[in-house]
C-alpha cells in the first residue's frame, strides 16, 4: 500500500496575549470561519488549540499554499488586524485520526518544528526534497515580507481576488462595493501578478508525492 502525502499548516495567533477578552473573542471565531473556509475548498479538516494554535490538514497538497494565503489575509483586515506566523509541512502521513493534532507523520513533524523554529518571519515551508525546498524557501521569504507590508485595502483586494481567481476586475469591484478603478489600483498595489507567480510556481514545481517522501 502506497504511503499517502498530506500538506499540514501548524500555527498560531501573534501576541495572542495582548488582546482584550472581546477582541480575543472576536479573532478566534474568525479563525474558525476562514479555517472553516479553506476545509470546504480543500477538503481538509482543522483543529483549534490552546485557544490562540491551529492545525489544518489537507490531502489536496497543491492548494495548501492558497489555504495559508487565505488565512493569513482573512486574519489581517480583521479588526484589530490579527497576525498569524503559519508553517507548512509536506511530507507522508503516518497515523490519521479523528483529533488533527493526534495524527501523525512526516508532513506533522516538518510543520510543528518549522513552527518552533520560526523567529520574525510568518510563513515558512517545509519538506524533504532537497532541490524543491532550495527553490522555495527564498521566495517564501520575499512573499512573506511582502503580505507583511500590504495596507488593509490591498490586502482586502488581494484576498478577494485569490479567492476569486477567474472574476475580472469588474466583478471583484462588485464583490468589494468598490469602483473598478480603485480595484485595479489596489490590486496593482498589492503585487497580485506577482503572488499569483508564486502560487504558479510554487503549485508546477511541488514533486510527485514519491518525492515527497
Amino acid at each position: 500500500m502506497s504511503t499517502e502525502v498530506i500538506a499540514v499548516i501548524t500555527g498560531d495567533v501573534v501576541d495572542s496575549r495582548t488582546y482584550r477578552d472581546h477582541d480575543y473573542d472576536s479573532m478566534l471565531e474568525l479563525l474558525q470561519v476562514v479555517l472553516g473556509e479553506v476545509k470546504r475548498t480543500t477538503l481538509g479538516s482543522f483543529d483549534v488549540f490552546r485557544g490562540d494554535s491551529f492545525q489544518f490538514v489537507t490531502s489536496n497538497i497543491k492548494e495548501v499554499i492558497t489555504a495559508a494565503l487565505i488565512i493569513r489575509l482573512t486574519m489581517l483586515i480583521h479588526s484589530p488586524s490579527v497576525e498569524v506566523r503559519q508553517s507548512i509541512g509536506i511530507g507522508a502521513l503516518t497515523s490519521r485520526r479523528e483529533n488533527v493534532k493526534l495524527s501523525t507523520g512526516d508532513a506533522f513533524i516538518l510543520s510543528g518544528k518549522g513552527l518552533e523554529s520560526m523567529k520574525g518571519e510568518l510563513l515558512a515551508i517545509h519538506t524533504l526534497n532537497e532541490t524543491f525546498q532550495n527553490n522555495i524557501v527564498l521566495l517564501t521569504r520575499f512573499l512573506d515580507v511582502h503580505l507583511s507590508k500590504l495596507k488593509y485595502a490591498q490586502a482586502q483586494a488581494l484576498l478577494a481576488h485569490i479567492q476569486h481567481p477567474k472574476l475580472t476586475h469588474k466583478q471583484l469591484a462588485k464583490e468589494l462595493a468598490k469602483s473598478r478603478v480603485n480595484t485595479t489600483q489596489l490590486l496593482t498595489a498589492s503585487d497580485y501578478k506577482l503572488v499569483d507567480a508564486y502560487i504558479h510556481f510554487f503549485k508546477s514545481n511541488l514533486p510527485k508525492s514519491k518525492d515527497l517522501l
